[in-house]
């Protein structure tokens, strides 16, 4: 979604011909350098290998940029744009050479012309070079592009227009590292309303722009929120289009990433049930960044967790850890073992009736188990039910849970001992805990470690 070139199918041509083409830019005679300039264009624009980096060698560059100052010949202007809305397409290299020719400035000058295809093809070319790098879309914002295509999208303009100046937007707002708030901000309230445009692909457009200004730091999520757009972006989630759904998703991973306030303002609308819907979505990828969503959720207050638990999203969480797909697994994990560390006893409790034990502990033995971050998320997680379990003795079955995580996952306990980067004392308290009463156990442990282990042991429960 970063560059693409305007493409059109024509004969090939010989090589040879281009340096003769880019001769007769300079001609004095109008027509000549019209045919010579569409001969180029029209190779820029095939499908397949066009010869960007022959017609940059030959120097087209700087007569094409003469002829963009031809203000009283209009037809040359837009196939000279054209075609270097097409070389700013190609490799790094050839978008670098178009920036150093100092063609850029006048993209920018033709975004205030009331001609809509020099206009349409000067925001394609500075959505090209936006999406090359980081320094090219900084470069573009600190000439004002992004305030400037705002403007253009705000007025009466034809549809491929709005379309291209949308996709140039979302271009100029996303990138590592990701652009100044200050920058992208003013053009906020314009994006805000694409979401609203009966075209979808304008709205998936503004959508992905919001996404990438929101992702990271709190006051960028503000910034989203303060648009007071949030529940127009969560009906998105509910429209049956991937295209839609996949950039509001990810909005409303954003939030739901920020401070308890903001989470607080994302739990408050209808989202949890309609993620519970996406949860069962057909595409993997949907699946997993609701799962994502809700692991965030399940990280904050203790009113947005009962809010997870009262939309019955925990069991299919639990299902989705015992049977789908390991990059989807891996993101539930991360929701259940959210909601048994950061939850108050009731919850913990409720999410262990929902028989989370077993597939926690199967995890263990499966290839997850290899990633160290999410064998200590599993810990985390089995930790936390025993500390529960101790602490509610005299009302629930607390032998219960440490049979049942003894069954599943006790030898596999022993073994992450010995793993390098995992949390040895986090591992030894639950061992601690499991053998208390039980004598057998504890020698067994004790018996299979070496002497220095031993003392670690004896130091740390001493």
């Amino acid at each position: 979604m970063s560059k693409r070139p305007i493409s059109q199918s024509v004969n090939d041509e010989q090589t040879i011909q281009i340096e003769k083409a880019v001769k007769l830019l300079t001609s004095t005679n109008n027509e000549e350098v019209y045919q010579n300039l569409q001969y180029l264009r029209k190779l820029l624009s095939l499908e397949n290998n066009p010869p960007i980096s022959q017609i940059v060698a030959a120097g087209a560059i700087r007569p094409m940029k003469m002829i963009l100052k031809k203000d009283d010949e209009p037809k040359l202007q837009y196939e000279s744009c054209w075609a270097l809305t097409n070389i700013a397409s190609g490799s790094s290299l050839e978008t670098e050479a178009v920036v150093n020719e100092g063609v850029v400035d006048e993209f920018i000058r033709f975004l205030c012309f009331k001609d809509d295809q020099l206009c349409e093809q000067a925001i394609w070319a500075i959505g090209n070079i936006a999406g090359d790098c980081a320094r090219f879309r900084d470069m573009l914002l600190n000439l004002d592009a992004l305030e400037k295509i705002s403007k253009v999208v705000l007025q009466e303009r034809q549809i491929t227009l709005l379309r291209n100046a949308t996709w140039a937007m979302a271009n100029l707002c996303r990138g590592k590292p990701q652009p100044a708030l200050c920058k992208i901000q003013p053009a906020l309230p314009t994006i805000a309303k694409l979401i609203h445009h009966s075209d979808s692909s304008i709205v998936a457009d503004a959508l992905w722009a919001l996404s990438w200004l929101s992702d990271g730091e709190n006051r960028r999520i503000q910034a989203l929120l303060d648009c007071n757009i949030l529940p127009d972006i969560v009906t998105k989630l509910d429209a049956d289009k991937p295209d839609l759904i996949v950039p509001a998703l990810r909005c409303v991973g954003n939030i739901a990433s920020g401070d308890e306030m903001q989470t607080e303002m994302l739990v408050s609308t209808n989202v949890l049930e309609i993620l519970r819907k996406l949860l069962n979505n057909v595409k993997k990828s949907i699946r997993k960044e609701t799962c994502w969503t809700l692991s965030n959720i399940l990280a904050g207050s203790i009113s947005q967790i009962q809010a997870v638990i009262d939309a019955d999203l925990i069991p299919i969480l639990i299902n989705i850890i015992d049977e789908e797909d390991i990059s989807i697994r891996k993101e539930a994990l991360f929701a259940i073992a959210n909601g048994l560390t950061t939850g108050n006893s009731n919850q913990i409790q409720t999410i262990i009736n929902y028989n989370c034990i077993t597939p926690l502990c199967k995890q263990l033995q499966s290839n997850l188990s290899t990633n160290t971050q999410i064998t200590t998320i599993i810990i985390e997680a089995i930790q936390a039910i025993l500390i529960h379990a101790e602490k509610t003795a005299n009302t629930f079955n607390s032998n219960q849970f440490k049979t049942e995580i003894k069954n599943y996952s006790y030898e596999q306990l022993y073994s992450l001992v010995d793993k390098a980067g995992l949390p040895r004392p986090r591992i030894l308290q639950i061992l601690d805990i499991l053998e208390k009463d039980d004598i057998d156990y504890s020698l067994k442990f004790y018996n299979s470690i070496e002497i220095n282990q031993q003392n670690d042991i004896i130091d740390m429960f001493d």
